[in-house]
């Protein structure tokens, strides 16, 4: 998850569901193979972040 947050920031588009859909391109799909939807990546997303309770 981290690998693909890191490439949405480094590519040029603003909007990630756009960049879920079209800039993960077919090179990365194929390494990435066991990603959940794209809806479940979004409830996941805060797990990625520190917590600084």
């Amino acid at each position: 998850m981290l690998f693909v947050m890191v490439l949405f920031h480094l590519s040029p588009g603003k909007d990630f569901k756009h960049f879920w859909r079209y800039g993960l391109t077919k090179e990365h799909r194929d390494g990435l193979r066991e990603l959940p939807s794209h809806s479940r990546f979004v409830s996941l997303k805060p797990r990625l972040f520190l917590s600084w309770r």
